[in-house]
């Protein structure tokens, strides 16, 4: 990888545009400035108010990496040099690392080398128009027109670009994709916004699979089985454990220490959301995924009972909010927090 750019200063969007209409201009209409220009030089970002949070990121020079940090912590690394797009790594607010390490670096101690195709944060399906992007063996989503911006009187941090989704020679799916941090004293928020749409004429059905779809792989400490094994699994209706996987439900989260620190980590469905509540893949060994295609796996229903097919000049627009606390959080903080996003 080359070495990165010199750290320079990006310009922000004015606080007086209206949030939400923003992302959804970034999402639908592409990824570059109010002015039509993309701040491709621009590598840091301070918030507003200044201090120990502010936003600092850094593009690699082939701008297929960057890295986002809150005040002088690494906050997550935006890998578009994989096969598939994912953050890695992704820390707490005092600096746990809260996903598996491999494949993208070697194994730790403890750490288990199962499912590689599990690497960090991502979006994938096990079938695209019969294409297995959730394995990944011959397919890959290819990035283009990524940048950062600045929202909110600099209070929110957008990085959004497209990906193509392609098997073999052949585009299927055309996905953009908008990551929306914001940071509080001890929770970092990362809301996901993913709009899909056919590449080409043709329609595209995402297939009844439990393989899927938005998905992260689990530090060790956090698994609730396994030679470490410390963690803690609880789904807003009360379900844990085992009971959690195949269940329909607003919210998961996982909970457990990671280098002696306690951590919660929080997937939350927005009720706008297509079948919200979404069905959770979300297993012992920590796998941590939302799927609202699995019907025939998580129900025991007929097959392809969860297809679906998005015709040409049709889309699907999925939006959820990945948060990382410090410490062990109730559920009722957490319901407090999907409240917030699902009224956004």
């Amino acid at each position: 990888m080359k070495a990165p750019e010199p750290i320079r200063p990006i310009r922000g969007v004015s606080g007086t545009l209206v949030v939400s209409a923003s992302l959804l201009f970034f999402i639908l209409c592409g990824c570059s400035g109010p002015s039509g220009k993309t701040p491709s030089d621009s590598e840091t970002i301070t918030a507003s108010p200044a201090g120990e949070y502010d936003f600092k990121v850094r593009w690699n020079e082939s701008r297929d990496q960057v890295e986002i940090a809150a005040g002088n912590h690494l906050l997550t690394t935006l890998r578009l040099d994989q096969t598939r797009a994912c953050l890695f790594p992704l820390y707490s607010p005092e600096g746990a690392m809260v996903l598996r390490r491999f494949p993208i670096e070697d194994a730790i101690e403890g750490e288990s080398k199962d499912h590689s195709h599990h690497a960090g944060a991502w979006i994938a399906h096990g079938s695209v128009s019969g294409a297995d992007f959730w394995h990944g063996k011959g397919t890959r989503q290819v990035p283009r027109e990524w940048d950062s911006f600045l929202l909110d009187d600099e209070q929110i941090l957008i990085v959004s670009g497209k990906l193509s989704w392609v098997a073999g020679n052949t585009k299927i799916l055309e996905e953009t994709r908008t990551y929306d941090f914001r940071v509080e004293e001890d929770v970092y928020s990362i809301e996901i916004w993913s709009l899909w749409k056919p590449a080409g004429d043709d329609s595209v059905k995402i297939g009844d699979t439990k393989e899927g779809t938005f998905a992260l792989r689990l530090a060790p400490t956090l698994r609730l089985d396994g030679p470490v094994a410390a963690g803690s699994s609880f789904n807003a209706d009360g379900a844990t454990a085992g009971a959690v996987w195949g269940k329909r439900s607003r919210w998961v989260a996982y909970s457990g220490p990671i280098d002696g620190k306690e951590v919660t980590v929080a997937f939350l469905d927005h009720p706008e959301n297509l079948r919200h509540p979404t069905w959770w893949h979300a297993r012992t060994y920590g796998l941590f995924a939302a799927n609202p295609f699995g019907q025939h796996d998580f129900e025991r229903t007929p097959p392809g009972s969860g297809d679906i097919e998005i015709a040409p000049g049709d889309n699907l627009f999925f939006r959820h909010q990945l948060l990382v606390f410090d410490g062990a959080v109730t559920a009722e903080r957490i319901e407090k927090e999907w409240i917030d996003f699902s009224s956004r």
